[in-house]
C-alpha cells in the first residue's frame, strides 16, 4: 500500500523497500521479512535496500534469488566491516547486486577506510554497482521532537568525500557515477 497508494495518509507513496537481517544467521522471522520484501518488490518494482550487519549478503542474495529477485534491483548496505568483508561484498558484486559505501562521515569510519572499502570494488571492475551514502535517520517522535543519527552534514560526500576518493586514484566519472548515476539508474527501475 505504501509503494502504490501512498504512505500514512498522504499520497507521497514509498520509493524503496528496506529490510534488514542480524548478525551471524537469519532466523525464521528474518527469513519471512525478507521474503516478503522480495514479493512486494515482484508485484510492484520498487528496489531493495538490504541492511546488513558485519555478514549475511550471501544468504539475502539466495532468499531474493529464489522468489524471483533479480540481485541488480537489490542494494546490499553498509558493505566494508567484518571478517571476509572484501570477499563477501565482491561475491554480491558478482551476482550483480549492487553495493552502499555508507556512514561516510561517521565517527568510527574515517574516509580512508571507507575509500578502500571503494577502491576493492572498483579495482575489481564494479564501479557502476557502488553507490555512497551517509545513512542518516531522521526520526520524529512529535510536531517538535526531532532525533537525528548520522551528520548534519549533508553536503559532505560531494564537497569533500569524492574529491577525496579521485585523489586517491579512482576515475574521476567513475567517483561521480557512485553519487549520481548509479542511484539514478537503481531507483529508475521503479
Amino acid at each position: 500500500r505504501e509503494i502504490v497508494e501512498g504512505m500514512g495518509a498522504t499520497t507521497v507513496r514509498a520509493g524503496l523497500i528496506k529490510c534488514a537481517t542480524g548478525q551471524g544467521s537469519i532466523p525464521a522471522a528474518e527469513e519471512k521479512l525478507l521474503r516478503a520484501t522480495a514479493r512486494a518488490h515482484r508485484a510492484t518494482n520498487a528496489p531493495i535496500v538490504a541492511h546488513i550487519t558485519e555478514s549475511m549478503e550471501k544468504e539475502q542474495l539466495d532468499i531474493f534469488e529464489s522468489e524471483g529477485v533479480d540481485p541488480a534491483a537489490v542494494c546490499i548496505s553498509h558493505v566494508g566491516s567484518g571478517e571476509g568483508w572484501q570477499e563477501r561484498m565482491l561475491g554480491a558484486l558478482r551476482r550483480g547486486a549492487n553495493v552502499s559505501v555508507d556512514m561516510i562521515t561517521y565517527d568510527f569510519a574515517p574516509d580512508e577506510e571507507r575509500i578502500g572499502v571503494v577502491k576493492v570494488a572498483v579495482d575489481a571492475g564494479f564501479a557502476s554497482q557502488v553507490m555512497l551514502a551517509h545513512d542518516a535517520l531522521v526520526l520524529q517522535s512529535g510536531p517538535e521532537q526531532m532525533f537525528g543519527i548520522g551528520p548534519s552534514d549533508f553536503g559532505y560526500i560531494p564537497r569533500v568525500f569524492v574529491p577525496r576518493l579521485i585523489a586517491s586514484g579512482v576515475d574521476e566519472a567513475a567517483a561521480w557515477a557512485m553519487v549520481r548515476e548509479n542511484a539514478q539508474r537503481f531507483l529508475a527501475r521503479y
